[in-house]
C-alpha cells in the first residue's frame, strides 16, 4: 500500500474522482476535491498521481488543478504552537544540536544553561515560520548529565500583527529521558533526538505542584492532557469490535510514547467502562512500561468509571 502524506495528490481505484489529501486518520484518507467537497476514504481504495500523467492532460487543466490544489493546502494548513530543540547524533560521541520553529512566527531565542545554581548565556540564534536553525558546533553527548536545566527566552516576529511580550521557558533535557528514542525531525528526512516544547497559554497550562511533593520534579513546563479512546472521539468508522478494539489499542501504545517523548507529567486516559478489556489492557501495558511511575482511577467527578490518571517518571 502506497504511502500518503499531507499534500498529496490522489486519485479513487474505484472512480476518476481526484483530490487532495488534507487529512489521515489510520487507514482512512480525507481529500478533498477541486470542488471544496472533503470525502472521507479508504487508503487502499486511492493512489496518487505520478508526476508524469501530466503529459497526457491538457496543460491548462492541469495548472487550474494545480492552483486549486495549492489553495486548499493553503486553507488546510495547520501551524503547531510548539518549538523543540533536536539533536542530530553524528557518531556515538557527539550531538549536532537545532532550534525547530513549528509556528506561525519568526523567532529569535536565547538558550540558557543553569550552572551552579545559576543560568549563563548558552547560545542566541534567530529562526523563521516552520524551519530550523543549527544553534551551535557539535556537542559531546556525555555533558548531558550535568546539562539537565536550561531557559529559554523567546521573542515572536509576525509582519503587521501586534507585538507580543517576551516569554521565558525553564525546562529540562535529562539524558535518561532524551537519548531513549529517535524520532524524525518535523521539517527534513533526519532523525534524532528532540525535546518539543509546548507555547500553549499560560492559561492552558495546568499549576504547578509544590516543591515537596514526592511524586514531581519541578519545572516550568510540567503538563497534563486528558486523551479519549473511545471510537467516536478517535473517529474510528467500523461497526467491528474487533477492529475498534485493535485501533483503541494502537492509539493508546501510540500516545503513551509521544507523552514520555514531550515529558508530560500526567495524562489522563478515558477508556469508558465496557466490558474491561480495553481497560485490562491499558493497566497491563503502565504495569511494564519503564517511563510510569504509578497509575490509578481518574477523578470520578470529573470523568466517571471509566478513566485512568497516569503518571510518569521525572
Amino acid at each position: 500500500m502506497a504511502t500518503f502524506k499531507i499534500g498529496d495528490r490522489v486519485r479513487m481505484l474505484r472512480s476518476s474522482e481526484e483530490g487532495i489529501v488534507v487529512k489521515i486518520k489510520g487507514d482512512f484518507i480525507d481529500i478533498e476535491t477541486t470542488d471544496g467537497f472533503e470525502l472521507p476514504t479508504m487508503a487502499s481504495e486511492l493512489v496518487i498521481v505520478a508526476e508524469a500523467e501530466k503529459e497526457y492532460f491538457n496543460v491548462s487543466e492541469t495548472k487550474k488543478s494545480e492552483e486549486a490544489m495549492e489553495r486548499i493546502i493553503e486553507r488546510n494548513r495547520v501551524y503547531k504552537n510548539q518549538v523543540s530543540i533536536a539533536f542530530d547524533q553524528i557518531n556515538d560521541f557527539l550531538l549536532r544540536p537545532y532550534f525547530i520553529n513549528e509556528t506561525s512566527k519568526e523567532i529569535s531565542f536565547v538558550l540558557s544553561l543553569s550552572k551552579n545554581g545559576e543560568f549563563l548565556n548558552f547560545v542566541s540564534g534567530n529562526c523563521a515560520s516552520e524551519s530550523e536553525t543549527r544553534i551551535y558546533e557539535d556537542l559531546k553527548k556525555e555533558d548531558f548529565e550535568s546539562w539537565s536545566k536550561w531557559k529559554m527566552d523567546l521573542v515572536f516576529f509576525e509582519k503587521e500583527k501586534p507585538n507580543e511580550p517576551l516569554r521565558t521557558i525553564e525546562f529540562k533535557l535529562k539524558a535518561t529521558n532524551l537519548f531513549k528514542n529517535k524520532m524524525n525531525f518535523p521539517f527534513s528526512e533526519r532523525t534524532g533526538f528532540l525535546r518539543t516544547i509546548s507555547l500553549a497559554p499560560k492559561e492552558e497550562q495546568v499549576e504547578l505542584p509544590k516543591p515537596e511533593s514526592p511524586f514531581y520534579d519541578v519545572y516550568a513546563f510540567n503538563k497534563t492532557e486528558v486523551f479519549d479512546l473511545h471510537a467516536e472521539k478517535l473517529e474510528i468508522q467500523s461497526d467491528n469490535p474487533d477492529v475498534i478494539f485493535n485501533k483503541q489499542k494502537s492509539y493508546f501504545t501510540k500516545k503513551i510514547d509521544i507523552a514520555v517523548a514531550e515529558n508530560l507529567v500526567e495524562l489522563t486516559v478515558i477508556h469508558g467502562v465496557g466490558n474491561g478489556h480495553l481497560k485490562n489492557f491499558i493497566h497491563k501495558h503502565l504495569a511494564s512500561h519503564e517511563q510510569v511511575e504509578w497509575f490509578k482511577e481518574a477523578q470520578k467527578e470529573k470523568f466517571g468509571y471509566g478513566a485512568t490518571l497516569v503518571h510518569f517518571k521525572p
